[in-house]
């Protein structure tokens, strides 16, 4: 209610105030409330635009408040009048006053909410408000045109539409001596005849910047006309979204008094339809727009800020986190998350591990598959949806090791630029450069020599030794061409020379010495 006595009374302070009765003037006092109430917005929640949840972090609402209004609310609590006085009386000072009209918006916010009440009837309402407008409008403009006739010198106001009035034997030429309501019934006459544009030439613009005014004025209502009519006529045809919330909520109240739901779920459910209305969210029946979780009791998922759902059949969801590995182990990561809280998730919590477990060693596989066929292409894609290629399978084998066994080259180079571990070690004590050897990939091998690679052999000795007694030549001959000293002894302090003279294997022991064996080695 003050907020509507200041938005009315500044224009009139603005344009009668060389005539404005005393006890007016002494209404200033109600500035104090307003510079209470600046103060109270400090310490008052509010409700996030993007989250629609309660604020009552002290620091967040003193920030939003300093950031948004505060700067206007603190101006138009200044007393502005007092001011004008003590500096000479300075019309651009007094000009300040209208800083106060940013008061207006709690009009307007009082009024969305009353349009929500269904206990108050909504064409009253609106009505209501339309003739505020169009009468705050008409009073302004009335304001306006009686300042426009006083702030010219005395020896002109002769040519002004007061001063030239003559209505009846009544003459307007001593304005200022006559009383302040005649003087601003006259000013509403002229601003409503104007308004309507039916006046009957008894008063007019005179000067002019009287008829610049009049010409804005009649513009503006021209704009004004339009916006009435339109909300006259949502009125009469019933189809505003405010009114079909209402409705809405009428209907949704009679249906849960029939069912006799409780307080909770009432409570819950109007606030649902209250947010579906505040974020211009529609559905086509009452019934639709109550959550799933709302209506099936228990809770599923609770979620703390406003979002949509999106629901999918088991199998498809199933389908999609097969592809999407990284989104996968953060649903279910999210989830336990919320053991502690949540005591249905916290009795899953060994499932979900395990599904996790699951989920990552069959990503190996798949992953392992794709470098052991060659398929680079799918390959890539495993990887790109979050897939680890260092990850071992159950021998401790990587996709570097598969890819190096068979021989792909292309795949090695995709490892080397993405800086994977060439020096790797499976449960049977292989590293990708070994597969590379043992296996006759020359092409491989050197390109992971090249990088970095080394073999990596717990126990060489014995490895060659094997090597020799099974007498596979050519792939003595790799392990020796990349640099494998030939004098490598096993627990029996055995050489691989020794091995090959007692098995009688010329040919290698003949390969052996040309990379430098030891013929005088001895073993235990």
């Amino acid at each position: 209610m003050l907020s509507i006595y200041s938005t009315f009374f500044t224009p009139l302070e603005f344009g009668f105030f060389k005539g404005l009765p005393d006890h007016m003037t002494n209404l200033e006092c109600i500035q104090f409330i307003f510079f209470a109430d600046l103060v109270l917005q400090f310490l008052i929640a509010y409700r996030d635009p993007h989250t629609y949840k309660i604020v009552h972090n002290k620091k967040s609402i003193a920030l939003r408040y300093a950031k948004g209004s505060f700067a206007l609310d603190a101006l138009g609590c200044i007393p502005w009048d007092i001011i004008y006085k003590t500096t000479g009386r300075r019309e651009l000072v007094r000009c300040l006053i209208w800083l106060r009209l940013s008061r207006a918006r709690n009009i307007k916010s009082f009024f969305q909410r009353l349009e929500k009440d269904i206990r108050v009837n909504y064409p009253f309402t609106r009505i209501v408000k339309l003739t505020m407008v169009e009468l705050y409008c008409t009073h302004t403009a009335a304001c306006i045109m009686y300042y426009l006739a006083t702030t010219i010198p005395p020896e002109m106001e002769g040519y002004t539409w007061t001063g030239s009035l003559r209505m009846g034997s009544y003459n307007y030429n001593h304005f200022r001596e006559i009383g302040f309501w005649r003087r601003y019934i006259t000013s509403i006459y002229f601003a409503i005849v104007t308004m309507a544009t039916v006046g009957y030439g008894d008063i007019h613009a005179v000067n002019n910047r009287e008829m610049l005014f009049v010409m804005v004025f009649i513009s503006f209502d021209m704009v004004l006309g339009a916006y009435l009519i339109r909300n006259m006529t949502v009125l009469i045809v019933k189809g505003s979204k405010t009114e079909r919330f209402r409705d809405r909520m009428t209907d949704l109240i009679k249906h849960m008094n029939r069912n006799r739901l409780d307080k909770d779920i009432r409570s819950q459910i109007k606030s649902h339809l209250r947010l579906q209305y505040e974020s211009s969210y529609t559905k086509s029946s009452i019934i639709d727009d109550i959550p799933v979780a709302v209506r099936s009791k228990p809770y599923t998922v609770r979620v703390s800020e406003l979002c949509r759902l999106l629901r999918l059949e088991k199998q498809s969801l199933t389908s999609i986190i097969r592809l999407y590995f990284v989104d996968s182990r953060q649903i279910l990561s999210n989830l336990l998350q919320g053991k502690d809280t949540d005591s249905r998730i916290k009795q899953l919590e060994s499932d979900i591990v395990y599904l996790v477990a699951k989920q990552e060693a069959e990503l190996v596989l798949e992953v392992n598959s794709a470098a052991y066929h060659g398929d680079l292409y799918h390959l890539k894609g495993l990887i790109n949806v979050g897939a680890d290629p260092c990850k071992a399978d159950y021998d401790g084998r990587t996709t570097l090791h598969l890819a190096t066994s068979r021989g792909y080259e292309d795949i090695a180079r995709f490892h080397i630029k993405r800086g994977a571990n060439f020096n790797c070690i499976d449960k049977f004590g292989n590293s990708p450069l070994l597969e590379a050897i043992n296996f006759g990939h020359d092409r491989v091998s050197k390109l992971l020599i090249e990088n970095g690679a080394i073999l990596n052999l717990d126990d060489p000795g014995s490895y060659l030794c094997k090597v020799v007694k099974e007498s596979k030549i050519d792939v003595l001959r790799r392990f020796l061409q990349n640099g494998v000293d030939p004098n490598y002894k096993n627990y029996d302090l055995q050489t691989p020379l020794h091995v090959a003279g007692a098995e009688g294997l010329h040919i290698v022991a003949k390969i052996l010495i040309e990379f430098g064996a030891a013929v005088l080695s001895e073993d235990r």
